[in-house]
């Protein structure tokens, strides 16, 4: 049980989709980023499946090239954010479902998430089908909340606050990139 309470904990805290969805939510037409939750909810089950078939089927537990992947992706979204053109009230989208979705399909809040549930493995089947919906809902709760979060910074921030929020943003996924490089590297 404190497993799942610690991967609830893991999946709220700070990170790179979170970040990604603050961006998107202060970057963003109003509403339009609500639609960010769905990519988010599919990569973290698509991660989950794939590593829980690495793990089952051929017992890979150190998964290197993927968090060379994964820093890769995190390099290129904090670029384009870096480079954006954010203009005084434009509608662009600076943060596409796209980024959103690789960014949480190799974050390794995912892999964490799956290991620390992979202590439910003697419950049973309606307990385990339970654990996961409450998961996912856990997830949608958390993407809104931090959708909330950018969208509240947006509403108290000055016009010219995109800008800002986007190159601060460059900077912290540019900071997750090179954690998950040391990892690969050690």
């Amino acid at each position: 049980m404190l497993n799942i309470l610690i991967a609830l904990m893991i999946l709220a805290m700070p990170g790179p989709t979170n970040c990604l969805l603050s961006i998107a939510a202060a970057t963003m037409v109003h509403r339009k980023q609500y639609r960010l939750v769905v990519p988010v909810v599919s990569a973290y089950v698509l991660a989950a499946m794939a590593f829980l078939t690495l793990t089952t089927m051929w017992g890979v537990t150190e998964i290197k090239g993927a968090k060379l992947v994964g820093a890769a992706v995190l390099v290129h979204v904090a670029v384009g954010l870096w480079r954006g053109k954010a203009s005084v009230g434009a509608a662009r989208v600076t943060v596409s479902p796209m980024h959103v979705f690789l960014t949480t399909l190799v974050n390794p809040k995912a892999l964490i998430v799956v290991t620390l549930f992979a202590d439910t493995v003697r419950v049973s089947l309606a307990s385990k089908i339970l654990l996961v919906c409450g998961l996912l809902v856990w997830i949608v709760v958390v993407s809104i909340g931090w959708i909330a979060l950018g969208a509240t910074i947006n509403r108290l921030a000055h016009s010219d606050a995109n800008r800002i929020f986007e190159r601060v943003g460059a900077i912290i996924l540019s900071g997750f990139a090179l954690v998950m490089l040391r990892a690969v590297v050690a």
